[in-house]
């Protein structure tokens, strides 16, 4: 409802992907987490880049997910994330 009323912040779309990632409804969170990370970028931690292209991943988005997945790295999240990413 507050989304719907205009109000924009990096919590809500935090909140929000993970209302959904966590319930399995990934492409609800794909769809918050892609909002999260165009628009705060600069505020968004990595373990936001990881669920959005682990929510990507799931609906066979695959090349998006891992222009995720390097900016979570790149940002400072771990390697090894990125070496099981194909198993």
């Amino acid at each position: 409802k507050v989304v719907e009323d205009g109000y924009e912040s990096a919590q809500i779309y935090e909140n929000l992907g993970d209302t959904y990632y966590f319930n399995g409804d990934y492409t609800n969170a794909a769809k918050w987490y892609e909002k999260l990370v165009t628009t705060f970028p600069d505020d968004t931690e990595p373990k936001y880049y990881y669920r959005a292209a682990q929510s990507l991943k799931s609906l066979g988005k695959h090349d998006k997910s891992r222009e995720l997945l390097e900016t979570y790295t790149a940002k400072g999240g771990t390697g090894f994330v990125i070496k099981t990413y194909d198993e």
